[in-house]
């Protein structure tokens, strides 16, 4: 039971690896972490993937440690567990996009400069 419910942090440790390691060099790159924001500038993209993989790799670590807490210490929980690492899974994705979104806004202009601090 507990091996599917390790797929909801695996996906996210290993997006955020991905993005940390092999992060994307080119805009027009296969994979990254592409919105309108992210996609203005070389400067942007960078900022946005180095981001994206540091919350992912963060978010899936956290929430493999709840993880495996829940599973030793509740184990009636059984298939619960399992959807709540998936409805935690999307809540946590969706923190991610709105932090690093929030991040672009605030520390880079509408064309994709950097704003000095």
């Amino acid at each position: 039971m507990i091996w599917y419910c390790i797929a909801a942090p695996a996906v996210l440790l290993i997006a955020g690896i991905l993005l940390l390691t092999v992060s994307p060099k080119s805009r027009e790159a296969f994979f990254g972490y592409r919105t309108r924001r992210s996609v203005r500038s070389d400067a942007t993209w960078s900022f946005a993937n180095k981001l994206c993989g540091k919350l992912m790799l963060a978010a899936g670590a956290i929430q493999l440690v709840f993880l495996l807490a829940a599973y030793f210490l509740f184990p009636a929980l059984g298939d619960a567990i399992g959807w709540l690492m998936v409805g935690s899974s999307i809540v946590l994705i969706l923190a991610v996009i709105l932090w690093v979104e929030f991040r672009l806004t605030n520390d880079f202009y509408a064309h994709g400069e950097p704003k000095k601090k």
